[in-house]
């Protein structure tokens, strides 16, 4: 049986909400049975867990009960940050890449005069987007806490809105108060800001002259859901499946700004110039392509053995080893047999003892 557990606080909202619809939405197009249920109690060994929430503490503990019943569960959440280290499969927002580009958009020529505004330390989604707009902008000060309260994550942002030309909002909800707040209280700022919202709805549509909502494509998580399902069943040796929605921003313009610098290039390049770091790739080349045979023949030559030796253990002909020893030679990239034995010998400790050429 499928059954499907929502976190009771999270059920309500917009977003669980289409997170849910499209969930059975698959599942009916499918014709899978399913049961939503209130908590782990009635959870099989059998049974196939999807679970849909916010709070990473419910979505942990969650986690755990399937996990006590050896059951594997898929998570539908806008995040996979600070999940347990139990065993899920998870569906999320890709978080990093849209926040980078909201926050990098061309039009947002100073991401220091971008805020971000209304987050909620309890939820995965919001605390993962405050971590990801902190370590872009260096700018802790410029993130606005909601916890529990719209209007004092307004009050402490209005002393401040003057060093600002862009909020992202965590979602349409924030957005929404932010501009009736703004309407009623500074008007002309409301007319300068550029604000975002991280989710879309019908509600926040009708304030479309003032906010940019991104749709973070919700109703896609049960398709992809129900993929993990039918890749874990094909494979059971699969233990962790984490699989990232892409987002659509519609016609807000979001244009990166190449961000690597030459430092960056030549950090990255050094790490490939180490001469270990070489060979090691070499020798992983080189594995990739061998079979048992591959691996005996290898084995014979670091131990010195002649190619008369090698073909008569590996009943094979003379010519069928050079054959074998010169595809080594090219995908090694190197230029002769002992330059290859030299490469692998190091590295694949084919017998304990080895002798010299």
């Amino acid at each position: 049986m499928l059954r499907i557990l929502c976190e009771n606080t999270f059920e309500e909202s917009i977003w669980c909400q289409k997170i849910y619809e499209g969930l059975i939405c698959e599942l009916k197009k499918r014709r899978i049975a399913y049961e939503k249920v209130r908590s782990t109690d009635s959870v099989l060994c059998t049974d196939s867990v999807y679970i849909i929430g916010s709070s990473h503490i419910w979505i942990n503990h969650a986690i755990s009960l399937c996990n006590e019943k050896a059951v594997v569960p898929v998570i539908l959440c806008n995040q996979v940050s600070n999940l347990a280290h139990g065993r899920y499969h998870c569906v999320c927002t890709d978080t990093l890449a849209s926040m980078e580009q909201l926050i990098c958009a061309s039009n947002l020529s100073d991401i220091k005069r971008v805020a971000l505004y209304g987050v909620n330390n309890t939820s995965i989604s919001d605390v993962s987007r405050a971590k990801i707009y902190i370590e872009i902008t260096k700018n802790p000060e410029s993130v606005f806490t909601n916890n529990g309260s719209l209007e004092n994550c307004f009050d402490s942002f209005i002393n401040h809105i003057s060093k600002y030309d862009t909020v992202i909002c965590v979602n349409n909800y924030a957005a929404i108060s932010l501009v009736k707040k703004l309407a009623d209280k500074k008007y002309d700022e409301l007319e300068r800001l550029n604000i975002v919202s991280c989710s879309s709805s019908k509600l926040s549509s009708i304030f479309s002259r003032f906010i940019t909502s991104v749709n973070m494509n919700f109703e896609q998580y049960g398709k992809a859901a129900l993929s993990i399902s039918e890749l874990c069943a094909k494979n059971p040796y699969i233990s962790g499946i984490t699989v990232m929605i892409s987002w659509d921003s519609g016609s807000f313009d979001t244009k990166i700004s190449p961000k690597l610098k030459s430092d960056d290039i030549a950090d990255i390049d050094r790490f490939y110039e180490d001469d270990e770091v070489k060979r090691l790739l070499k020798v992983e080349r080189l594995l990739n392509i061998c079979n048992d045979t591959d691996i005996k023949i290898l084995q014979m030559l670091i131990e010195g053995k002649t190619y008369e030796a090698i073909a008569e253990s590996c009943f094979l002909s003379k010519e069928s080893i050079k054959y074998h020893i010169k595809k080594y030679i090219s995908t090694c990239r190197v230029n002769s047999k002992n330059e290859l034995i030299k490469t692998i010998e190091d590295f694949y400790p084919f017998s304990e003892t080895k002798q010299s050429i």
